[in-house]
């Protein structure tokens, strides 16, 4: 073959090689292109047992908490702080005391790395007073039990020391008692447990007590140590309420008490009486400063005298207008319907335009205008102080309130500033003597002084307050003011509007702080506490 020949023929053949390259390249059957890697799958296997506090399937057990595995239960795996990731998820393979958890990770652990095993993110606010058998029970939404373990690394599996979980909130059996001579149960429809750092509320339906028994509520709370325990329940349109100081509920503990709770009904006055006037008239005090709910549209007294909602709430600072509940009111925001009322007489309202608060001019909240007064939405009789009965009660301008009442060796005691609830959750205020009250040195831990100012020098333990309260004695927190959506000085000022124009933009008012009492006169915009009254008749 010619040198020629042979460069033709070359010439064809890759031709052909060409075609053919292309023919292969378009098959839909023979892809050149590989599939994709599978991701690589990791293995996790643990031992579990319920530990010395328990875990799951929680049952009353008479004395103890018992629990167990169920199968199917799942349990996240964390990094050691329990916080920065989770590597993925382990699902209990048996039912019982112990069990075997297995699954898959996302990403493989160190070789001696702690990690940190959780069983389910507690929901506190959501369950509904069962400790099973519902799908809103403690064990369903609110059993938190965590368990740390050493991960063995082997290839593409891991395995550790064996889990030993322990609870991490204590579980309550409330049985709950009315404080009658013979006291009944009492199922209320809501529960709320407060301890000063966390707030359990409960929506409690009528399955619960069929399940539970009448007025018994199963609760689960994080653990806490030598603090007061708060109590409020709502039974139709009565409120009962329980306060004890000093108690611990730990974490993996279980708990039985029987509480006898105080009636306390939102038409009740309390027990002291107040004269108000030279002339003798009397009143008697609402049993907590007001508050308005804006999703129900309602107002009420707070649970305890000592109450206040920014305390309660944590909520000092800008977020007042985001505020559900809400105390601190400019004046004559009673939501009733003037005519010559502006534009920003809601409770809840913020604007700084003196002109948009209370009947414009000099107009008190009487009369004419009675039902500016915040009184009206709490039913007949009800009403605020008038800036004279203020004044004559405290005895901040000339005449001073004949009370009777003796404090220690002081006579015609009327008030003294102090903090309450020392061994709990301190609040400041002042404590106003009712009037013919007899009280001994020994009923507070320390005495400031008596009608005249003292830096909150009057000291009382909970049962020491809960005492002077039962002989009629008033107490008003220092619940801050607002101005605007701002809120301040909660727990170092007391603000408290009284039903009196002063001049055309301002309202006559009583306030205290930490060596300072007066009555006077400031903006009608600010937000200041309203605490009503009505007359012994």
């Amino acid at each position: 073959m010619t040198m020629k020949k042979m460069i033709t023929n070359m010439k064809a053949l890759a031709a052909l090689l060409m075609v053919g390259a292309a023919v292969t390249s378009c098959s839909s059957d023979d892809s050149i292109i590989g599939e994709p890697d599978a991701p690589q799958v990791y293995t996790m296997t643990v031992e579990a047992s319920k530990g010395t506090n328990g875990t799951r399937a929680l049952a009353d057990g008479g004395t103890t908490l018992t629990s167990t595995w169920s199968e199917g239960d799942k349990v996240e795996v964390w990094t050691d702080d329990g916080t920065t990731k989770k590597y993925g998820e382990l699902t209990a393979q048996t039912a019982g005391a112990s069990t075997t958890l297995s699954g898959t990770l996302s990403s493989l652990p160190h070789n001696d790395e702690t990690l940190t095993l959780k069983y389910l993110s507690p929901d506190y606010d959501t369950q509904d007073g069962t400790l099973t058998g519902s799908a809103k029970s403690i064990d369903k939404v609110c059993d938190y039990a965590t368990a740390t373990v050493t991960a063995t690394v082997s290839g593409t599996s891991v395995t550790t020391t064996a889990a030993s979980f322990e609870n991490q909130q204590a579980v309550v059996k409330f049985t709950l008692k009315d404080n009658a001579a013979t006291p009944k149960a009492i199922s209320p429809t809501a529960l709320t447990v407060r301890d000063g750092t966390h707030t359990v509320s409960l929506t409690i339906p009528d399955a619960t007590y069929t399940t539970n028994g009448d007025g018994v509520v199963y609760v689960a709370i994080p653990g806490f140590s030598g603090k007061t325990v708060s109590l409020s329940a709502t039974v139709g349109s009565d409120t009962y309420t329980y306060d004890k100081a000093s108690v611990t509920f730990e974490n993996g503990n279980f708990y039985r008490i029987t509480v006898k709770m105080k009636r306390q009904a939102s038409g009740d006055v309390l027990p002291g009486k107040f004269t108000v006037n030279e002339s003798g008239l009397k009143v008697q005090f609402s049993p907590g400063n007001l508050q308005y709910t804006k999703s129900t549209s309602t107002w009420s007294f707070m649970d305890h005298q000592y109450s206040t909602v920014e305390t309660m709430n944590q909520n000092v600072g800008d977020n007042y207008a985001n505020q559900d509940v809400v105390s601190l009111f400019g004046w004559g925001t009673s939501y009733q319907t003037i005519a010559s009322y502006g534009s920003a007489y809601q409770p809840w309202s913020t604007n700084t335009t003196n002109t948009n608060y209370g009947p414009k001019g000099t107009y008190n909240l009487t009369d004419t205008y009675a039902n500016g007064d915040w009184g009206v939405n709490m039913g007949s009789g009800w009403r605020t102080l008038t800036q004279a009965e203020w004044a004559w009660l405290f005895g901040t301008n000339s005449g001073n309130r004949r009370s009777g009442a003796t404090v220690g060796a002081t006579s015609n005691a009327r008030y003294t500033e102090a903090t309450i609830n020392t061994d709990g959750t301190s609040v400041n205020g002042v404590i106003l003597f009712p009037d013919g009250a007899t009280i001994a040195a020994g009923e507070a831990t320390t005495w400031g002084n008596i009608n005249s100012k003292s830096s909150w020098g009057t000291k009382c333990t909970t049962a020491q307050w809960s005492a002077l309260e039962a002989k009629g004695c008033v107490f008003l927190p220092a619940a801050g003011s607002r101005l605007g959506s701002s809120v301040s000085n909660v727990g170092s000022l007391g603000c408290y509007w009284s039903s009196t124009a002063y001049y055309t933009n301002y309202a006559y008012f009583v306030n205290f702080s930490s060596g300072l009492l007066d009555a006077g006169g400031n903006y009608r915009h600010y937000g200041y506490s309203v605490r009503l009254v009505r007359q012994v008749e």
